[in-house]
């Protein structure tokens, strides 16, 4: 199966499903016809397909999950002229406690919180301190003869290019 994005997809001329991953809403998404999706056992063989542009929607575990026909990306048109349409989409998305807003916040708030961590005199007094251990080291003999004894550490010397040649 590939991995394209919306925009590039509809450059491509597919002989199977593509996926569509959206990280950011914990969305994913694979399309492609009736056929391509039952060859792939995506969709199961004898489940009824929505009419039209209605959708089916089945929870399975952690997962929520929609069959909808779907309008091939770059077709221009109303909506009316895709009804039958073998384009589909199968959706599905974690379902948790956690609507995906407030997920969303949190994964803003984490990545807020990290930003001014690493400009915090906390991050820097930390990098200073690795950057003090990384030089002690270097000056312990013991510890580097201790390096010495780790075989990808201490690769076997190579010959020359041409060396064997002479």
């Amino acid at each position: 199966m590939y991995n394209l994005t919306r925009a590039t997809a509809h450059l491509c001329a597919l002989d199977e499903p593509y996926f569509i991953l959206n990280h950011d809403l914990g969305i994913h998404e694979i399309v492609g016809t009736r056929a391509m999706l039952e060859a792939e056992g995506i969709v199961p063989a004898g489940m009824p397909w929505p009419e039209g542009f209605d959708e089916r929607s089945i929870e399975s575990g952690k997962f929520t999950y929609w069959l909808r026909r779907r309008r091939p990306d770059g077709a221009k048109g109303p909506r009316k002229n895709f009804l039958e349409c073998d384009w589909w989409q199968v959706r599905w998305i974690l379902t948790t406690d956690i609507p995906w807003h407030v997920r969303d916040l949190k994964q803003k708030k984490k990545a807020l919180t990290d930003a001014l961590y690493f400009q915090s005199p906390a991050y820097f007094a930390k990098v200073e301190r690795g950057m003090k251990a990384a030089h002690a080291m270097k000056g312990d003999k013991a510890f580097q003869k201790f390096l010495t004894l780790i075989p990808a550490l201490n690769p076997p010397a190579r010959a020359k290019p041409g060396a064997s040649i002479r």
